[in-house]
């Protein structure tokens, strides 16, 4: 089980996803309140705690392609303008379960 942090382009609503990557087959049942797309790159992820996330999302995703990794990631466009803004501050109520989630892992990457 693999543990991603999401939030909106807007920074308006924080999510923790809990997602099996390892499971037989492929499910097509989305969380409540979300859907599936055909655009591929919807989504960008990491395989390592990012503690300040979004805004190292940039140097993540360069380190990342230098490993060799070929994730889907979403044009750094569509992200550029509000992480120069800084638009993106994780509410109080999400760093408590985020806390929750990291405390609870067996084991994790930091």
């Amino acid at each position: 089980m693999d543990v991603f942090e999401a939030v909106t382009f807007n920074g308006g609503e924080w999510f923790i996803f809990f997602v099996d990557f390892y499971h037989p087959r492929r499910s097509r049942i989305a969380p409540d309140g979300f859907g599936f797309t055909k655009e591929l790159a919807q989504f960008s992820g990491f395989h390592n705690f990012c503690a300040d996330f979004p805004y190292d999302f940039m140097d993540k995703k360069a380190s990342e392609q230098e490993s060799g990794l070929s994730l889907a990631y979403i044009a750094l466009s569509k992200v550029t303008g509000q992480i120069e803004s800084r638009v993106f501050n994780r509410p109080l109520a999400h760093k408590a379960k985020l806390e929750l989630v990291k405390s609870r892992l067996s084991s994790h990457q930091t």
